[in-house]
């Protein structure tokens, strides 16, 4: 089974497919679990706030997830 990252990134934007990309396999996990609980085109919109909430969350624990 494809994660929802793997189904939906061409929809994203390039700059949120690189940030992906980048992310640690427990970030992955994350992403791709509120991808498919808002949808691509939400996602897509507000990519860069999810960005922050998660860096902000690292920052919290400080840790890279």
């Amino acid at each position: 089974m494809k994660t929802a990252i793997e189904e939906l990134s061409d929809q994203l934007p390039s700059e949120a497919q690189w940030w992906i990309k980048e992310l640690s396999p427990v970030a992955r996990i994350e992403i791709d679990r509120l991808l498919r609980e808002v949808g691509p085109a939400n996602f897509a919109t507000h990519w860069r706030e999810h960005k922050a909430d998660l860096d902000a969350l690292q920052r919290s624990f400080d840790i890279r997830l």
